[in-house]
């Protein structure tokens, strides 16, 4: 036998340096690492703490910027309400200028507070500084003329003329001119005061009656200086900076004592600095980075952090834009040198690599020491090994004193006595594996006539390999493949079709875990006939206990399979019908559901309105009451207007329970969808983006608003849920005209004007199956999330009002509705108009009111409103109660105005009753939710009309006064 040698390195490297290098190697890798990593970890601290103390340091001035630039206009929309509500009287300069001299001492941030009228004149109360002393300014006749300003004393009357300027207009000045050209509250831009001591900006807004005059334009100045303050009390790490700019560069503030603009110098006047002229180098610095990194400060759109070098060190930057609804769009910059955090990382840098120093000697030392140490027993052992190898069997080693090679010298001496023994027993072990041989031959002949001899198939291959080892006549029949053909395929790869070997490979899971397992799986034959068959599958493990070999047992399951499949088809037909059977009982639990939860709305809706009608009556009377003042009043209007919004609500519960009635009017659709969209816009999430088009044509339709706001909001959530991962809701509004003689966009549609809304999204669109039945009730793809009712609701709602509704949607594209409503020959600014002050009453002449009313707050307030509207009133609990006391005192009563629901005898039971017994006195009836089928039933006896819970003062004084036959 011969040995083959490996072939002898050209290069060889003693023992001693491969012991010594590496130890040194992996010591300065080690003590590298660390130190690198120590100094990247100091770094990213640094970028990271740099970074938060910028986010809260523009997070700060955002802040301040925010109180102090919304402070203006609220103080000009109070004043702006006084004047309109005529508690403050624009006519009065004198009234005005005690009140802006005491507004300008609360609030710090404002310099100056005044009013400009139609006329050109001006009236003022302002400080000279944020410190200065307090002034006045009038203007002659508060018309165009000359301008005097004054100085106060402490209780604010004039005691010295300061100056006085002739010919003042207010009307050509910026403010005044901007505020009137918008219409609206505005900013105007920065200015350097005359005096060059610092820079102002102007918050104005114009001021309309309640008719929609103009009546002047109310404004506030602040100075520049109160921001430069701000910013220099901050703490911006140990010398960082912070300033606001422009978008157009101009400097606006900054935490340094520099002023943002130049002073006059001779003729040249004074001009301000952009930022990038500024004296300070980290200002100069980030204004320059900005102007490199964005080319134009207008394409910073959100919050950006960036670095620049100054003198060859690094600066981290924040850039913040700072918006308002009035114009303002400044840039807050915050700079904070690196160095201010580098000091330590730089000391920790120093000592790492002196410990490096120290380590990498150390480890050179004791590597030399302890290789010399190893070498020399290991060199020993590789001498007698040589002498070994030349056929010295007599060689042994001495024991050493290191563990690892004393064993290994004792290996050595095992090793030479082992090879002696090897020799001798070589030849035995021969012999007995030939007679072995022998009788592994005779079984195997045995074994093949045994499985040959059997009905079922037989197949044994190697799972790693897919290699055939063993297979019966049987599994050759039915295959048709011959011995040579089976030896060469691939088990089971070759024999199954992909998803039985899906099945086989986890059938083989089972098998691991058990020992063996039953699986059915189909075998392609040569001529592609697939038999299904029915194995029973076990392994054979190697001594690791790994899979060696997979037996399979087979048997044709053909005619078995038929039988099952019949079977299971019987199954299927009785599983569908009582499927459509659960169907059916879920529908009708679905309507029973919603119909107790109708019934619990509405009774919850009738207890709310009983609330609010007191509310209501109470707000609207105190509010006419013209010896409150005018903060009061406004107090209670908005009290009113807030139960106004709360009676809303109640009839959106009554358009759930199926309790309420259409209120068609004249209604101009613009203001609605723009409030509407409003309300889409916050609760809609934010992936979807919502869009509005309109014209400027009238969108006017007889129509009931609230039905058309559920309109809008049912194909909204619609869209919403057709979205689930954002897109596109787009709505449009347009008003046609349909000629006679051309051709209708839709079948249905008559010649004439219309209103159309469109309504479109972009979501996962309706399949063509499912769309014909998307307006029917209880219909749904959402369930159990949906009812099924919120499109069904929506084509009843179009179809009650005479409209039209089509829908057309493409799977993956979206879906379009649109709907189509008659439109009205009516002004926009009629229908748009507002009231802003309660009309004129109609009050009685001392007429009888019987008040049937079970709430106690209810019936106290029905009764002061229609005393305070020069009525007697009567009233009674419930429905008996009113009849006796309409037996009693029935001549002398005019009207009887009573609740509908109540204990005992309701209000249509007691006009039955009346009507009964020939009374014939009108009756108004009062009801949070009137049916229409009642209302109906109610027409033949005789009723003057019903009022809705909760009813306002002016509805409940129309009513009575229409009522009593006097409108």
């Amino acid at each position: 036998m011969s040995v083959k040698h490996n072939v002898k390195p050209k290069r060889k490297t003693r023992l001693r340096a491969i012991l010594i290098v590496p130890f040194v190697l992996q010591t300065v890798l080690a003590v590298g690492l660390v130190g690198y990593l120590s100094f990247r970890n100091g770094q990213r601290a640094v970028n990271d703490v740099a970074q938060e103390l910028r986010n809260e340091v523009s997070a700060r001035i955002e802040e301040h910027l925010d109180s102090f630039l919304s402070a203006p206009h609220q103080i000009n929309e109070v004043n702006a309400n006084l004047l309109r509500q005529g508690v403050l009287d624009p006519a009065d300069p004198l009234v005005l200028e005690r009140h802006f001299w005491e507004q300008v001492q609360v609030f710090d941030s404002i310099t100056s507070i005044y009013f400009a009228n139609t006329q050109g004149g001006l009236v003022l109360g302002g400080r000279e500084g944020a410190e200065g002393a307090l002034y006045t300014i009038t203007t002659e006749g508060f018309v165009v003329g000359d301008f005097h300003k004054y100085a106060t004393d402490a209780s604010g009357n004039r005691i010295e003329l300061l100056t006085t300027v002739p010919d003042f207009d207010a009307r050509t000045r910026p403010w005044y001119r901007g505020a009137v050209e918008k219409g609206d509250a505005t900013w105007s831009e920065l200015y350097i005061l005359f005096t060059g001591q610092d820079m102002a900006i102007a918050a104005s807004r114009p001021v309309y009656d309640v008719a929609g005059d103009l009546l002047g334009v109310v404004s506030i100045d602040i100075f520049a200086s109160h921001l430069r303050d701000f910013l220099e009390s901050l703490e911006i790490g140990q010398t960082g900076q912070g300033f606001i700019t422009e978008r157009n560069g101009l400097l606006v503030a900054s935490s340094t004592s520099e002023n943002p603009f130049t002073a006059p110098e001779g003729d040249q006047a004074p001009r301000r600095l952009y930022a990038f002229e500024s004296q300070t180098p980290a200002i100069q610095g980030a204004a320059l980075a900005l102007t490199e990194r964005f080319g134009d400060y207008t394409h910073i759109a959100g919050a950006q952090q960036f670095e620049f070098d100054i003198d060859g060190q690094r600066q981290f930057a924040q850039v913040t834009p700072i918006r308002d609804g009035y114009g303002i769009d400044w840039l807050v910059v915050v700079v904070i040198p690196e160095a201010d955090f580098m000091a330590r990382i730089t000391a920790n840098s120093r000592l790492t690599l002196a410990l490096m120093a120290c380590a990498l000697l150390l480890a050179i030392g004791v590597g030399m020491v302890t290789s010399g140490w190893i070498t020399r027993p290991v060199l020993r052992v590789n001498t007698l090994a040589r002498r070994l190898a030349a056929g010295e069997w007599n060689q042994t080693i001495d024991a050493e004193w290191i563990a690892e090679i004393d064993e290994l010298a004792q290996s050595f001496n095992h090793m030479a006595d082992q090879l002696w023994k090897t020799l001798e027993d070589l030849t035995a072990e021969i012999a007995e594996r030939k007679r072995a041989q022998e009788a592994l031959e005779q079984e195997r002949a045995f074994t093949d006539a045994a499985l040959d001899a059997q009905r079922d198939t037989f197949f044994v291959f190697e799972p790693e390999t897919g290699k055939a080892v063993r297979w019966n006549r049987a599994f050759r029949e039915l295959s048709g493949y011959s011995d040579e053909e089976i030896a060469a395929m691939k088990a089971p790869d070759n024999w199954y079709g992909e998803e039985d070997l899906k099945r086989a490979a986890a059938n083989l899971e089972v098998v691991i875990q058990e020992g063996s397992s039953v699986v059915q799986l189909s075998l392609l034959t040569r001529d592609g006939a697939a038999i299904p068959t029915e194995y029973a599958v076990a392994l054979i493990k190697d001594s690791g206990g790994n899979p060696r070999y997979t037996i399979a047992t087979g048997r044709d399951i053909t005619e078995r399979q038929r039988a099952a499949e019949a079977l299971q088809e019987s199954h299927r037909r009785l599983e569908v019908a009582l499927t459509d059977l659960q169907e059916m009982q879920a529908q009708l639990m679905q309507q029973e559901r919603l119909a107790a939860v109708g019934q619990l709305a509405a009774g919850i809706a009738h207890d709310f309105n009983n609330i609010m009608a007191t509310v209501a009556l109470y707000a609207q009377m105190t509010a006419r009451d013209r010896s409150l003042p005018g903060p009061v009043r406004q107090r209670m209007i908005t009290i009113n207007a807030q139960v106004e919004h709360a009676s809303r609500l109640i009839q959106q519960i009554l358009d759930f329970s199926r309790r309420s009635i259409l209120e068609r009017k004249p209604v101009d659709l613009l203001p609605l969808f723009q409030q509407q969209i409003g309300i889409l816009r916050r609760t809609l999430p934010e992936t979807i983006f919502l869009s509005f088009d309109h014209g400027e044509d009238s969108y006017v339709i007889q129509a009931d608003p609230t039905r058309i706001r559920q309109v809008v909001t049912n194909l909204a959530v619609n869209a919403r849920e057709a979205m689930p991962q954002g897109g596109t809701l787009h709505i449009t509004l347009e008003r046609i005209v349909i000629d006679p003689a051309a051709a209708s966009p839709e079948d249905g549609l008559a010649p004439g004007a219309w209103v159309r809304i469109t309504i479109s999204d972009t979501g996962v669109g309706i399949p063509p199956e499912v769309l014909p039945r998307i307006f029917e009730p209880f219909f749904t793809t959402r369930a159990p999330l949906g009812s099924g009712l919120g499109l069904a609701q929506v084509h009843g709602i179009v179809a009650q009002h005479e409209g039209h509704l089509t829908v057309v949607s493409e799977v993956g594209v979206g879906t379009v509705f649109t709907l189509y409503f008659r439109a009205l020959f009516e002004s926009p600014q009629t229908a748009r108009s507002t009231a802003t002050s309660f009309p004129d009453l109609s009050v009685g002449n001392g007429e009888t009111i019987l008040v049937v009313e079970d709430e106690t707050a209810v019936r106290q307030a029905l009764t002061e409103s229609l005393e305070m509207l020069n009525y007697q009133v009567l009233y009674a609990t419930e429905g008996e109660g009113a009849l006796s006391l309409v037996a009693r005192r029935g001549a002398e009563i005019s009207l009887i105005v009573t609740d509908v629901v109540m204990p005992g005898m309701g209000g249509t039971a007691l006009l039955r009753a009346l009507r009964d017994k020939g009374i014939c006195t009108p009756v108004l009836l009062l009801s949070g939710y009137p049916i229409q089928q009642q209302l109906q039933e109610l027409a033949g006896l005789d009723f003057a009309g019903w009022l809705p819970k909760p009813p306002g003062l002016e509805q409940l004084a129309q009513a009575v006064a229409t009522a009593l036959g006097r409108t």
